[in-house]
């Protein structure tokens, strides 16, 4: 017997565990522009620069280039570079 999907089991935490890719994204993006403020600019956009260009796919494999989500049988948007059966 298998068993459920987390999303059903725990959906708080499966939904915390949806948003981190969001999370460090905007967390980079953050100290990219404080990094900016404080006049290290060039430092400050390269980090938020590969903030937007790392945060959009993992890159490990040529299976999610140019597909970051697609919609799974239970209608919720998973991404899928970040299966089980994606071998980086």
């Amino acid at each position: 017997m298998t068993r459920p999907p987390l999303y059903t089991r725990r959906p708080f935490l499966a939904g915390l565990l949806r948003q981190l890719p969001l999370l460090v994204v905007l967390l980079t993006v953050g100290t990219g522009l404080l990094m900016v403020t404080f006049e290290h600019w060039r430092r400050g956009l390269v980090v938020v620069g590969l903030a937007l260009v790392g945060g959009d796919c993992c890159g490990c494999c040529s299976r999610c280039a140019g597909s970051v989500s697609s919609p799974s049988a239970a209608g919720r948007w998973t991404w899928s570079c970040w299966s089980a059966s994606a071998s980086c």
